[in-house]
């Protein structure tokens, strides 16, 4: 006869299942009882019906004792298999019913046991309700284990930060109400996206003010609040037993400290990071190279490259869409005239970038899709890139004094550098440089002229005499150009900028051409010219209006002069420094160089001298009225300040360009430069071979032209005749030969701008 206690791995079954043990004993309990009375009926002779009868019962319905015996040992070896199994299969899935941190912890949430198999991640082990305590079965292994069971902190491949709060996945604005979980508007604080956390575990914080718990339905379930002075204290508590996710509540100025860790002791800070791979090898590579085939596309950025070079101002002034806003609801641009909208700029998720100059950004993904606008202050502010961000737009108001305006990636602003994007030398792609830096126009969005500006414009004007100029005040200045336009009614209309310090008055000429009717706005090109803005150069506004006075009385003799009548849109203030102007000075009448009180790279200078800067940029009326006609016209193209100089430092030169437009507009000035020179030596034989008629350099600061170019204008800078030549000892300030060549000068160098516009 079999015994139960000799089968093969019973012994282990009724250790590790108590149940089994009971089963085990109970079964053995009833062979034994059955066992003394066959051996009773099989020592004690049958004699009688009584005797007869009992073993008849002992059989049970079998033909023999032995039959019956063999049953029902088979019957309770088959009922505790059938309840072993079920137990052994519960192990082997691999789907223990709960995943505690600690030992304590599973104490703590079931503390008179339960059914099933719990994990403890601490030791690694599997433990099981024995009656009376919890006991471990062994380390669980990982055969069979269900998917998506183990966390990252149980493989040895991925690295995650001890900090749970992702400060980049942040809503700015919002808080989360006590009570309900429901967030509320709040400028001051922020709050975190779902962290998935463990029924039971516990986590400790600082720098938090509030935690919220919420269930696998993300269901708010309550709260915590840290009430210590400003959160210093560090926060221990346990996640409720049915949470599995929480959501942090903080103040904006603790963005940056705000913790929180698994455990009950706070850890050394560690700012939240994106998880990733440590010590994985491809077995994929050929002599441990990576192909192409390896490479998925476009996931390699330019910071991976060699061959690319980058300024670290992500911002292009230079492709912006003036006279449009960013919307706070949807992303998309609203015509604005008092804004500029960048274009799409590529940023990486969850970066910080500081910004300086704009009035806001917004957020797109990867699609381009809209995520969220916040708004930026204009001198300088850091904001971090959302977890799912791929783009950013940035508005601001031209008119505002925040100037280079720069975008880097940092917590805080980098040394300003111009935007660019370029190839580097040998990579064998730098040829393409020149037509990167210079962009490209849209074949439909492109400037055209009916006439052709290819050419040298060459005047045969006689000039009446303005020998005696340097005696004439703003007023008569206004009267010449009211002159013409009273003549040409339909082209040239005037503004009253204002008043300048002393009364006298600022006025704005604009000559706008007629155009045929079309269904779509034509585009034409704006060129703003200033000029008198030191008081005592007044050639720049004799020049000037005896161009304009050509182009309007004579433009039909002169074809190139037709294309600038009927083609471009001319600003020009003619005298925008009046009392100086009338007082022979550089500076106005509170003595400050206006060509030093722009708000780009403003310098305040030195007091008292003839390049004070005034007491702050744009202090002085006059610059503010300069500033009005940029505020109000934002598709000027093309600026210049226009001067003379009186054969000072400048020695025997006629013309000089300085600029902060770079190198491009240098090279166009060398170009006039060389042009005009090989022309006037024909006319003129005061002019020596070895000499070239002008020079340009780098412009200096707090200039007009400074600011033109910050603000996005294509080509700017500051454009000086003098008001004689110095090579002929003969001359005269204001007389015919530098009315001529002063002309001529600043034609040509008009129509070089316009072709370089235009290509």
């Amino acid at each position: 006869m079999a015994n139960i206690k000799t089968l093969y791995g019973s012994d282990k079954l009724r250790e590790a299942y108590p149940k089994v043990n009971e089963n085990f004993n109970e079964l053995n309990g009833d062979i034994n009882v059955l066992k003394t009375r066959v051996d009773t009926i099989i020592t004690t002779p049958i004699d009688g019906e009584a005797a007869a009868q009992e073993l008849v019962d002992a059989r049970d319905g079998e033909s023999s004792l032995g039959e019956r015996i063999e049953r029902d040992l088979q019957s309770a070896i088959n009922e505790s298999k059938s309840y072993t199994d079920t137990k052994v299969a519960a192990v082997a899935s691999g789907s223990p019913k709960g995943v505690y941190t600690s030992l304590s912890d599973l104490q703590t949430a079931y503390p008179t046991g339960t059914d099933g198999i719990y994990l403890v991640t601490d030791d690694g082990k599997w433990y099981y309700w024995n009656g009376s305590a919890w006991v471990a079965g062994g380390v669980y292994q990982s055969t069979g284990i269900a998917d998506k069971t183990i966390d990252m902190r149980k493989v040895s491949f991925i690295k995650e930060s001890t900090n749970l709060f992702n400060r980049y996945d942040v809503i700015v604005g919002k808080v989360i109400l006590p009570g309900t979980g429901d967030l509320s508007d709040n400028e001051t604080y922020q709050v975190s996206g779902f962290i998935e956390v463990r029924p039971n575990e516990t986590i400790t914080s600082v720098k938090i003010i509030r935690i919220t718990f919420y269930d696998s339905s993300k269901e708010y379930i309550s709260d915590v609040n840290n009430n210590s002075p400003n959160q210093d204290t560090p926060l221990t508590t346990a996640v409720p037993n049915n949470a599995y996710y929480m959501r942090i509540s903080t103040l904006n100025n603790y963005n940056k400290v705000a913790q929180i860790n698994r455990g009950n002791v706070l850890l050394p800070y560690e700012e939240w990071y994106t998880p990733y791979l440590v010590d994985i090898k491809a077995n994929d590579l050929n002599d441990e190279i990576i192909e192409n085939k390896h490479v998925k596309n476009n996931t390699i950025s330019v910071d991976k490259v060699d061959f690319i070079q980058r300024s670290t101002n992500i911002f292009n002034i230079n492709i912006v869409t003036k006279g449009f806003h960013i919307s706070s609801s949807d992303g998309s641009l609203v015509e604005n005239p008092d804004y500029n909208s960048s274009d799409y700029i590529e940023i990486n998720p969850s970066t910080d970038y500081s910004y300086y100059g704009f009035n806001a950004v917004a957020y797109y993904d990867s699609d381009k899709r809209f995520i969220q606008r916040i708004h930026l202050s204009y001198n300088g502010q850091t904001a971090t890139s959302p977890s799912n961000a791929k783009y950013i737009r940035v508005h601001y108001q031209p008119k505002a004094e925040y100037y280079p305006k720069q975008i880097n990636e940092s917590s805080s602003l980098l040394p300003y550098e111009d935007f660019y994007s370029t190839f580097s030398e040998g990579s064998g792609l730098s040829r393409l440089n020149p037509i990167i830096t210079e962009g490209r126009i849209d074949a439909s969005d492109r400037y055209m002229m009916d006439v052709p500006i290819d050419g040298i414009f060459t005047t045969n004007e006689v000039y009446s005499d303005y020998t005696d100029f340097s005696n004439s005040t703003a007023s008569d200045v206004y009267t010449m150009f009211d002159n013409l336009m009273a003549q040409y009614p339909n082209y040239i209309t005037k503004e009253l900028l204002g008043y300048e310090a002393t009364g006298l008055p600022i006025y704005v000429y604009y000559l706008n051409p007629e155009f045929p009717n079309a269904s779509v706005a034509t585009k034409v090109p704006k060129i703003f010219l200033t000029c008198g803005v030191h008081g005592k150069e007044k050639a720049s506004t004799l020049v000037t209006y005896l161009l304009i006075k050509q182009m309007c009385e004579k433009w039909d003799e002169y074809p190139l002069l037709e294309a600038l009548r009927f083609n471009v849109k001319f600003i020009i203030i003619p005298v925008s420094n009046p009392w100086g102007w009338n007082n022979f000075s550089r500076t106005n009448s509170n003595g400050v160089d206006i060509n030093r009180n722009f708000p780009h790279e403003w310098y305040q200078g030195v007091e008292g001298t003839n390049t004070y800067g005034g007491a702050a940029p744009l202090s002085e009326l006059e610059s503010q009225y300069i500033k009005s006609v940029f505020d109000n016209n934002n598709d000027i193209v093309i600026m210049y300040d226009f001067h003379n100089f009186h054969t000072d430092s400048n020695g025997d030169y006629f013309l000089w360009v300085p600029t902060a437009s770079g190198v491009y507009v240098q090279h166009m000035a060398q170009n006039l430069f060389s042009r005009l020179t090989r022309k006037w030596k024909k006319e003129y034989p005061f002019i020596p071979d070895n000499y070239f008629a002008g020079y340009t350099n780098t412009a200096k600061e707090g200039m007009i032209q400074n600011y033109a170019q910050s603000i996005g204008i294509k080509f700017s800078g500051t454009f000086e005749i003098c008001w004689r030549w110095v090579l002929d000892t003969s001359s005269v300030p204001y007389d015919q030969t530098m009315c001529k060549t002063g002309v001529e000068a600043i034609t040509n160098w008009l129509l070089i701008n316009l072709n370089e516009l235009m290509r």
